[in-house]
């Protein structure tokens, strides 16, 4: 009974835990997922796009992409764009982090948990593993396109589990091809990270056909269902407003050298082991390593949970790339939190299963045994067969005492898990409501108490945004061309109706090297910057007071502070005020004579 009660309190705790957690992150996201200026432009654009109702063929906020004509101008997460804006325009900020936390929490719990439920992890460590997951990601919660991507990235492991792994398709199972083809023809036009789930199904058909195909000598039904799958999954990324076009620009993008100036790009270095921020990362990848090594040194048979040849390599490979993966791009580690939680629960639920087995067959032996052994003593003589049935009793009654004591500090967390089981079912539209409407309660609690803390951008440490100043600018309307810092250019973009014409923002696979390049010369007035500012002919700059350029334009003749505080500064040149002067007292002469 005491083993019971306790076993019966682990689980409602763990329910609770997990059902707090859920609030918390909802509450994290509402509080810190705006601080990111890229969801400006995502906005501005969504808003673009929602209101013209085409896609604009060039960059309507910048000057200096019109400079390389030659480039492609390719918005490769529209739909992401047309989403966030139509959120933003149903119910203002609180929509778009309504939709952030509902995505989110169906990325990391709704749908991870009765996943692993479904494929048969132990209860207890689903739970865990979900929370552990959960806040691995923690970090990059942001208002960006990459929450379709932790989505989908999740449906497609899930499907893969449903369709292909746990099925025995007999014949071609075309409702599983359409399937795979519908959701990547969603996910190509929602962000770029498309490209993982189409490489995570091919490594998972590579992986399966080769260790069926050498078993069998033959391409089963199934293996047929899982090319197709792949095959049907890649055509259908052709279908977005660039077809080809989308292909040919992925690597610009991917592989720009652009890439070292994101902090969020670069790989996890030594003092990052002392962030307590990577713990969970770190947690989570020692433990799937652990059932990984379990699995492969027991060399499970996969049949035992209905799956084809090859998935403990596969899952092998799933779990050690995707952990190279997260320690060469801190940007991947949610996604790498995700799959590794999904292949290591696939791996320990193996072990269990064999370990069932292994039991079971044991079982069986003893009995045998005990059978036999029986049927020996029927043949001595009946007084000692009658004392020897009573010796065995006795000895037979004290192993089942030691037994059953064994067996109750061993099934502590197997009752645990049955209690679990009986408390709730991670499946169904109820469960993934429930989850949706406690992510929803955590944002409300946020926008309704701390309406002051639902801003775009929401300023941090790193980033101060300079709202009063870009207040400044609307009035005072500087003329000629700008230089300004690319997050300055991201909050300008949303928060003016008509913007100046931007030399930057945070699009650098858009602007390309060369403006990049001229961009971090400028702004650190390094040798040839004086050259740049006349060929870009620019009149003023709006950048951060401690800016190496401001100080060099402060200290020259020509140019005037038109506004500074502690987050920014607006220099303009003398001319070029003049002339904003000039053409106000035209603009007021011209409405006093009307």
């Amino acid at each position: 009974m005491k083993h019971g009660f306790w076993a019966a309190f682990a689980a409602r705790g763990l329910l609770i835990l997990l059902l707090f957690v859920v609030f918390v992150a909802a509450v994290f996201i509402a509080g810190a997922s705006l601080h990111d200026p890229d969801t400006c432009w995502l906005l501005a654009l969504g808003k673009r796009i929602v209101e013209g109702s085409a896609l604009p063929h060039s960059d309507p906020y910048s000057y200096t992409m019109a400079l390389f004509p030659e480039r492609k101008f390719i918005l490769y997460q529209w739909l992401t764009e047309v989403l966030f804006y139509l959120s933003y325009k149903a119910m203002d900020l609180t929509g778009l982090l309504l939709l952030a936390a509902t995505v989110l929490t169906a990325a990391f719990v709704s749908l991870p948990l009765s996943f692993a439920r479904k494929i048969g992890m132990p209860g207890t460590f689903a739970v865990v593993g979900t929370i552990l997951t959960l806040m691995t990601a923690f970090f990059h919660f942001l208002c960006r396109p990459e929450i379709f991507s932790y989505l989908l990235l999740v449906v497609y492991i899930s499907m893969t589990h449903y369709l292909l792994r746990g099925r025995k398709n007999e014949k071609i199972n075309f409702p599983a091809v359409t399937a795979f083809g519908a959701v990547m023809l969603l996910w190509c036009n929602l962000h770029s990270a498309f490209v993982l789930g189409l490489l995570y199904l091919f490594v998972f058909t590579l992986v399966t056909t080769l260790a069926d195909f050498i078993a069998d000598k033959r391409l089963s039904a199934q293996n047929q269902t899982i090319i197709l799958c792949f095959v049907v999954a890649f055509l259908c990324t052709f279908t977005n407003p660039y077809g080809v076009g989308l292909w040919q620009y992925l690597p610009t993008l991917f592989f720009t050298p652009l890439n070292k100036h994101i902090l969020e790009l670069r790989p996890i270095a030594g003092k990052d082991f002392l962030e307590w921020t990577y713990y969970p990362f770190f947690i989570l990848l020692g433990s799937t390593l652990l059932f990984t090594a379990r699995a492969l040194k027991a060399k499970i048979n996969p049949a035992l949970v209905g799956s084809p040849r090859g998935q403990v390599v596969f899952a092998a490979i799933a779990i050690i790339c995707w952990g190279i993966a997260g320690f060469c791009s801190r940007r991947l580690i949610p996604f790498a939190a995700v799959h590794m939680f999904a292949e290591g629960g696939y791996l320990l639920a193996l072990l269990r299963a064999k370990s069932e087995a292994d039991r079971a067959s044991n079982q069986v032996r003893q009995l045998e045994a005990e059978q036999d052994s029986a049927g020996q003593d029927s043949a001595e003589q009946d007084g000692a067969k009658q004392d020897g049935e009573e010796q065995e009793g006795a000895k037979h009654d004290s192993a089942k005492q030691d037994g059953a004591k064994q067996d109750s500090a061993q099934s502590f967390w197997q009752t645990v898990d049955r209690k679990l089981d009986a408390s709730y079912q991670p499946q169904g539209f109820m469960w993934f409501a429930t989850i949706a409407v406690l992510a929803g309660i955590g944002v409300y609690f946020v926008s309704s108490r701390i309406p002051e803390a639902v801003v775009l951008p929401q300023s941090g440490g790193a980033f101060k945004a300079p709202f009063k100043a870009i207040e400044a600018i609307g009035k005072a309307k500087p003329q000629g061309n700008l230089f300004n810092h690319p997050q300055f250019g991201d909050v300008m973009i949303w928060k003016m109706p008509e913007p100046p014409k931007l030399f930057i923002d945070t699009r650098f696979d858009m602007y390309g090297a060369e403006i990049v390049d001229n961009y971090q010369t400028l702004y650190a007035a390094k040798p040839g910057w004086e050259h740049l500012m006349q060929r870009y002919k620019i009149a003023w700059i709006f950048v951060q007071p401690d800016a190496p350029i401001a100080k060099k334009l402060l200290a020259k003749q020509g140019w005037t502070v038109l506004y500074e505080d502690k987050a920014s500064v607006v220099l303009q040149n003398s001319s070029a005020l003049k002339l904003n002067s000039s053409n106000s007292s035209k603009s007021q002469k011209s409405v006093a004579e009307e």
